[in-house]
């Protein structure tokens, strides 16, 4: 015969394999996540700065010329990468891609204003 504080150890124990097998298939699926975006940032890479001219030219020169919603800037790339933590500090590292707009001005899809 089981006597209650059995049947209530059991109780939770099922309770707790229960939350220990979701936690462990959230884990799986958020690696899975953090291996897709491990994937997509090296083919975004590895296609090279060659979709960013005016970021390649900049380079050499330290200029950055930015169109920031259709407000066109022009700034110091090292101003831009200062804060490596930052949005535009990992935008202007060099690791990255950046969609340029047809003269040839670095686009951000933000408000310029």
């Amino acid at each position: 015969m089981e006597t209650p504080a059995k049947t209530e150890t059991e109780m939770r124990f099922r309770e707790l394999e229960g939350r220990l097998a979701a936690a462990n298939a959230e884990n799986a699926r958020l690696q899975q996540k953090v291996e897709d975006l491990e994937r997509r940032l090296t083919n975004t890479a590895s296609e090279g700065l060659s979709r960013a001219p005016a970021f390649e030219s900049a380079q050499a020169t330290d200029v950055v010329l930015l169109n920031v919603g259709g407000t066109p800037y022009c700034t110091a790339r090292s101003t831009l990468a200062k804060f490596r933590d930052s949005l535009l500090g990992a935008m202007f590292s060099g690791q990255f891609a950046l969609n340029t707009d047809r003269d040839g001005r670095v686009f951000i899809d933000r408000d310029g204003e």
